[in-house]
């Protein structure tokens, strides 16, 4: 891999992304330092012993050691842009699993007021159909009663009719 095609890679990518930081400012940090150093050394396959050396002279203008420098500056700037990522996914499935957990209550909430709307409504069509077979059967014994009163005295008139014609 060509270093300086790699390096007008870094610096494009670089200016892509508005956060990115000073590369001075970036590995000016000790714990940066010394992972730098540890990465420098396995590249360039020497002893941990020169870390010291190793990680000045990739700070050096040279063009080879710019061009790992960049690399590394990528590397960092490529993981931090993962763990980005991966923080926001993260918290987009949590608010999806909320958002999808509210939906479901919701839906259970509408189901269980529709079931009890159609239970109101067979409640009043059997008080309905109830109040109506009181009417008919309440109509029903009057007329029957008042039936059987009649008929009883036509036959009670017919007989004493019939009784009293012999008897004059």
């Amino acid at each position: 891999m060509n270093p300086k095609s790699m390096a007008g890679w870094i610096t494009n990518n670089a200016k892509l992304n508005l956060k990115a930081v000073d590369g001075n400012e970036m590995f000016m940090d000790k714990t940066v330092a010394s992972s730098m150093n540890r990465i420098c050394s396995m590249m360039a396959r020497e002893d941990h012993e020169n870390s010291d050396k190793l990680f000045y002279m990739c700070r050096g203008d040279d063009d080879q050691n710019y061009g790992k420098l960049e690399l590394l500056k990528a590397l960092r700037l490529s993981q931090t842009r993962a763990r980005e990522a991966e923080n926001k996914a993260e918290k987009l499935a949590k608010e999806k699993e909320c958002l999808s957990n509210a939906l479901l209550s919701e839906a259970q909430e509408l189901f269980a007021y529709r079931q009890w709307v159609r239970l109101l409504e067979l409640k009043v069509s059997k008080l309905h159909s109830q109040f109506a077979d009181q009417e008919n059967q309440e109509c029903c014994g009057c007329e029957t009663w008042i039936v059987a009163l009649a008929l009883c005295l036509g036959i009670a008139g017919v007989g004493f009719a019939i009784g009293s014609r012999y008897l004059y």
